[in-house]
């Protein structure tokens, strides 16, 4: 076999193969026989027709066995005289037709990784957001869990719907004179100006008071989740059952010993802590896509288009997956996907930089995780999330899934190498500006 390598692109090479006459002969040979061995012929016992009767009858079958046979083989052969690791199917195309007597010559072009020689990050400057808790977030996180804790309280005093108020009703849809039964409810608690119901209904309680009834006209946008009446205009009647207000508890020492803390001062000393560990992954994270980002600049890569659609694909995927389940309609994420196309796009591009970059650092510096490093990083994820350590194995117990992990770690490996190469500079939030 005669392979000659020929370089397209810095991301695409060609592989040119002959394949010598006498092993297109034997190839030919082999598949007749073959066919011979398994052929059911009139007027002969299985295995026993003669080759001819085999040639004549089974040529073109043989022949497309033979083409596939020898560009399978002959291109792997080819990877290896060479030493390639393509990233993609290989086109090909066959150059000459094949005789049974002659040599067969084609061609497979394909991606290769790019060529990066060293990463260069040596006097990099990287902000880093400072890790700290003011007193406007500790009383805001307060004021949340004050809300969550919140009593509704029935209205004494005479007086009408507003804003804030918790409202207990009775409604019932219909569709020009037909009444719906599945757009109805008893005593639906709907809470004014929380945008939890349709668009403008909680407006047309306002100013009703306890007992009074009323109908309007509703119209239903097309992408309601609902298809039956989406984009239909409903009459709702409605009927005010109850008008409840939220109460707030005090922030006292009884309030901290709802949530097993002896007194306020602890309580806020455990809410900091909380604040900071949340506050402390938030920041790594953008540190992370920072850090990155200045080193792509610096280290600019031939991104193989192949890599970049397949992770562009992957993420609207992921992105598709997640918006339906929490219920947006297939038209809706159509039109969404067309809107953000170089958004994906972008993201994908960076997502495969950052890939190789990782991979070079962490191939010069010996950073990838060894099988005790992966085994040590499944222990810890059972351990924060309760999940048996016997189950997550089994999930990473996969080629795909321990290839995701081994990479997790390996990135995370390469971040902490980088935080002592580069110059981290640690600023105030309002001072990062991504």
């Amino acid at each position: 076999m005669k392979a000659d390598l020929e370089k397209v692109s810095s991301l695409e090479r060609k592989l040119n193969i002959q394949v010598p006459a006498e092993k297109v002969l034997a190839a030919f040979n082999d598949a007749y026989k073959r066919v011979q061995r398994q052929a059911e012929i009139k007027g002969f016992r299985k295995g026993k027709a003669p080759i001819q009767t085999i040639k004549s009858l089974f040529k073109d079958r043989v022949m497309s066995d033979v083409i596939n046979e020898l560009i399978q083989k002959h291109y792997t052969l080819a990877l290896d005289q060479h030493q390639l690791n393509p990233i993609s199917s290989p086109t090909i195309d066959i150059e000459s037709n094949i005789e049974e007597s002659g040599e067969f010559k084609f061609t497979a072009q394909f991606e290769v990784r790019p060529d990066i020689s060293a990463v260069k990050y040596e006097g990099l400057e990287v902000l880093k957001e400072k890790n700290e808790v003011t007193d406007e977030m500790l009383n805001n996180y307060l004021e949340n869990m004050r809300k969550r804790s919140a009593q509704l309280e029935s209205i004494t005093e005479k007086r009408v719907i507003k804003k804030d108020d918790f409202v207990m009703i009775d409604f019932q849809g219909h569709d020009g004179e037909t009444a719906l039964d599945d757009i109805k409810g008893n005593d639906l608690p709907v809470k004014i100006g929380g945008g939890q119901f349709l668009p403008g209904f909680e407006d047309q309680l306002l100013g009703l008071n306890v007992g009074d009834e009323k109908s309007f006209d509703q119209a239903i946008p097309e992408n309601y989740h609902h298809k039956p009446i989406a984009g239909k205009t409903i009459k709702f009647s409605v009927k005010v059952k109850d008008i409840r207000a939220e109460i707030l508890p005090e922030l006292n020492d009884e309030f901290a010993k709802k949530f097993q803390q002896d007194n306020m001062e602890a309580l806020r000393t455990s809410i900091k802590e909380e604040l900071l560990h949340e506050e402390g992954a938030r920041i790594n994270d953008e540190f992370k896509k920072r850090l990155f980002n200045v080193i792509a600049e610096k280290n600019p890569v031939d991104i193989p288009p192949t890599l970049k659609e397949e992770q562009k694909k992957k993420l609207i995927e992921d992105f598709r997956h997640r918006m339906l389940s929490q219920g947006m309609s297939e038209q809706d994420f159509e039109k969404y996907q067309t809107d953000w196309a170089a958004d994906f796009d972008k993201t994908a591009n960076f997502m495969v930089h950052t890939y190789f970059i990782v991979d070079k650092i962490a191939k010069d510096h010996e950073l990838k995780p060894t099988n005790d490093d992966i085994e040590n990083k499944i222990t810890a994820h059972a351990a924060a999330s309760g999940i048996e350590v016997a189950k997550l194995r089994n999930y990473y117990n996969t080629v795909d899934g321990r290839s995701r992990l081994s990479y997790q770690i390996t990135e995370e490996n390469v971040v902490k190498f980088l935080e002592g190469k580069v110059k981290v500079k640690e600023v105030s939030k309002d001072k990062i500006k991504d």
